[in-house]
């Protein structure tokens, strides 16, 4: 996982674990961690939220124009070999 977590990151990639999320502007994401509110621009989003379902952060994204590519138990509950399949697929894509 390290391994795939560096090569993200030197391509660029973002990434925090652990935060909440606030709101997204037309150019920024606003999130707060361990309490600190933080706000990063960005060009693309990967949400994971482990088994809870983020159809409503789906939603905000879709009507403000933005590509949501959904996979695994926001969906809907399934096995791990679906979400698995599906995160691969989505990876894809990007």
């Amino acid at each position: 996982m390290a391994v795939l977590l560096t090569g993200l990151a030197r391509k660029g990639a973002f990434i925090r674990d652990g935060i909440r999320y606030g709101r997204l502007d037309a150019d920024y994401f606003n999130y707060e961690e361990k309490g600190t509110p933080f706000r990063v621009p960005y060009g693309g989003i990967v949400l994971a939220q482990g088994l809870s379902p983020a159809g409503e952060i789906a939603e905000e994204l879709a009507e403000k124009g933005i590509e949501v590519i959904s996979a695994g138990d926001c969906v809907q509950p399934r096995t791990a070999l679906h979400a698995v399949s599906e995160g691969f697929l989505a990876g894809y894509r990007i």
